[in-house]
């Protein structure tokens, strides 16, 4: 399969899991912020590119 990601647990395999996990964890709202930011986007008052 083409699109399969398959993580083994080698050392670089590992620390590649824990940067993509870190960067991830880094850019997310807090959860206080998050139920707002829902609520504005469903309003319409958030687009897409707000997202990124």
């Amino acid at each position: 399969m083409p699109n399969t990601i398959s993580v083994t647990d080698s050392r670089r395999e590992v620390s590649r899991a824990l940067r993509r996990f870190d960067a991830m964890r880094e850019s997310a709202l807090a959860p206080a912020e998050t139920a707002t930011f829902l609520h504005q986007l469903t309003q319409g008052r958030k687009t897409p590119s707000l997202l990124t």
